[in-house]
């Protein structure tokens, strides 16, 4: 299609031509055959056509913070003239490496290009990656610029890493934290399932002893035996807080995005022990019941994957009351999510004392308190404030420890997820 740009030289061409037959005047005559010509190369050259498109085979899983490589290749007819290629950026993605905008001018003939960029994924989701927008361009300008948009894409599904179970079973490490040692049933007959190796404790069988774990890992000063597992689960009970409080932080990197990651992996972790999971959403009032199972492991993982912070301030203790009749008489592990504060302190106390009073004083609970302070800080100066924000969070911690509940605090911008659970451990021997 024309561009209107064919119109202003005719119309240039047409009066330089008239003025000079009016006039007589030969240099105007011979001063209207410019744009003539110029109107007759510019539609004789035809702009780039045909544009085409292949999508390669792209990276389909990765993990929160991965960089990941990016391929296109698109291919054009004949024509001469300007071509671009542009692909839109998932919207929590960073530009680290090349650039997901192509130029370059093409000659006559069929050509075909690749280009590539790098990503960081920096948040969780499924994005849509290799749409992209194809654009030529006349190249004296006489044609009106073609557009192909080509919306076929992959999508890559960004996870959080999950949990490393060789690190949480290495039999010389000792943890104060009662995880994951309590989340197994210790009732019921044993299987011929291999759990881990141990100290020898009083009433082990003699033929469990290990003695070749005995010399290797304490030298002969310390028997350790074999442990298997035994018929039964324990129910592990996971609470996040999806309100309004845990915004703390970028839209990227908060507290909230990271109790998910927390959630995910604890999930995960006591799901690949066969334990059954369940899971709590409040201030979002959705419950997943406990199960086990790779359904399970899928349920959760769909859930959170697209769960977002609610506004909604609905609080633990209202939730866990519709619980009760799934509470009474058992003795699960309730983990709770969230970032103590001033203002929901009260609340996860009066929580988690009608958790141990439906469920029984058998019952573990840990508070694992996601701290948002050093999210976003840039510099010194909110290095120190943050600092002093953790500080003032204390006294809730302090209020939430004479409850009876193991209180575990987790700066994620200085500790990993793995490093986190791993929280007071020592060395045997």
């Amino acid at each position: 299609m024309l561009s209107r740009r064919v119109s202003t030289e005719f119309v240039i061409f047409l009066s330089l031509l008239l003025a000079g037959l009016l006039f007589g005047n030969i240099v105007l005559i011979v001063l209207s055959l410019v744009p003539f010509f110029f109107l007759v190369l510019g539609v004789e050259v035809r702009q780039p056509w045909r544009l085409g498109t292949s999508l390669p085979e792209q990276k389909r899983l990765a993990i929160v913070n991965e960089v990941v490589e990016v391929t296109s290749e698109f291919n054009v007819g004949e024509g001469t003239g300007m071509v671009t290629c542009h692909e839109q950026l998932p919207r929590h993605f960073q530009l680290v490496e090349g650039s997901n905008f192509h130029v370059f001018f093409k000659e006559d003939g069929a050509v075909q290009r690749s280009f590539s960029y790098k990503v960081k994924c920096t948040k969780r989701g499924v994005y849509q990656i290799g749409a992209h927008t194809l654009e030529s361009y006349n190249a004296l300008g006489l044609e009106e610029m073609m557009v192909v948009r080509f919306d076929k894409s992959t999508d890559l599904l960004v996870i959080h890493r999950s949990i490393d179970p060789r690190r949480m079973r290495d039999p010389r490490l000792t943890s104060r934290i009662p995880l994951p040692i309590t989340s197994i049933s210790r009732i019921g007959p044993l299987t011929t399932d291999f759990k881990e190796i141990r100290e020898y404790r009083p009433g082990d069988m003699f033929k469990s002893i290990n003695w070749k774990a005995t010399a290797r890992l304490s030298n002969g000063q310390k028997l350790m035996v074999n442990e298997y597992e035994r018929e039964g689960r324990k129910t592990v009970w996971i609470l996040l807080d999806c309100g309004p409080g845990m915004a703390q932080g970028t839209n990227v990197q908060n507290a909230f995005e990271y109790a998910v990651q927390a959630a995910s992996g604890l999930a995960d972790y006591y799901l690949g022990r066969n334990c059954s999971v369940g899971m709590v959403l409040f201030n979002k009032d959705k419950v997943i019941y406990p199960d086990l199972g790779r359904r399970q492991r899928e349920l959760i993982g769909r859930t959170l994957m697209r769960m977002e912070m609610s506004f909604m301030d609905g609080g633990l203790r209202y939730l866990v009351r519709s619980l009760k009749g799934h509470l009474q008489g058992t003795s699960p592990l309730f983990i709770v999510i969230t970032n103590v504060r001033d203002r929901n302190v009260d609340d996860i106390k009066n929580g988690m004392r009608d958790l141990k009073r439906y469920s029984g004083p058998r019952a573990t609970s840990i508070v694992i308190h996601v701290s948002g302070n050093h999210l976003g800080a840039e510099g010194p100066l909110d290095d120190l404030a943050s600092v002093m924000a953790n500080m003032n969070d204390l006294p809730e911690l302090k209020e939430l420890r004479k409850e009876g509940t193991f209180v575990v605090p987790w700066d994620p911008q200085r500790q990993n997820l793995q490093r986190m659970l791993l929280f007071g451990v020592g060395r045997r021997g």
